[in-house]
């Protein structure tokens, strides 16, 4: 832990030298005017660690894909960010070629940004390309297995391990006041089933 935490300091530290000396920076094009353009640009602003400098901010319009053919061979530029608001998605088709034919990388902010969850899943049926909002690993048979038999191992050898430390808490619950020793609730879990949770009581038993 100390040997990864150090190496991630140590890493951080060159960066930041490298890039407050004008080295290791990302040079990009940013296409668009509207509010998503406008908050990539101050976030960028906000971390200059990221070592991302905006060269040109570019608004969509019927000339574009020629200044970006104009642009693009000649210039530094590292990659493109593609910002649109969703009336000025038309032009969508037509940036994306013109990055890919001068081959350079290029992002997409979608206009549904504010909505997209920080690690969301990507699947396939046919020629339709579907973003999973709402992924849960425990779907794929495999991880689910595999948490499965983590959650049975681990809690057996934990209350193997455990069992003289709880038999004492036992023991301190019920001598600390009368009453049951564990304290029964329902919870929901997984696929919204309901199941009891114990936990030792801490608390004196009452009417309600």
């Amino acid at each position: 832990i100390f040997l990864l935490g150090g190496k991630q300091v140590v890493i951080r530290a060159i960066l930041d030298y490298l890039r407050s000396s004008g080295h290791n920076i990302r040079h990009e094009i940013l296409i668009g005017a509207g509010k998503l353009a406008m908050q990539y640009r101050e976030d960028i602003l906000n971390e200059p660690e990221l070592g991302i400098q905006i060269d040109r901010i570019l608004k969509p319009g019927a000339e574009l894909i020629a200044i970006l053919d104009k642009l693009l061979p000649q210039s530094e530029i590292d990659e493109v960010v593609i910002a649109l608001e969703p009336e000025e998605y038309t032009h969508i088709t037509s940036l994306i070629a013109a990055c890919e034919k001068n081959g350079v990388r290029y992002f997409v902010i979608p206009f549904y940004n504010d909505m997209i969850p920080a690690h969301p899943v990507f699947e396939r049926i046919g020629r339709t390309r579907l973003v999973n909002m709402r992924a849960n690993s425990l779907e794929q048979i495999g991880w689910a297995i595999l948490k499965r038999s983590f959650d049975i191992f681990a809690s057996a050898a934990g209350l193997l391990v455990l069992s003289p430390v709880l038999l004492i808490v036992a023991m301190g619950v019920k001598l600390s006041s009368p009453g049951p020793i564990f304290f029964r609730q329902v919870r929901v879990g997984y696929n919204r089933r309901q199941f009891q949770m114990l936990k030792f009581r801490s608390m004196k038993v009452n009417n309600t």
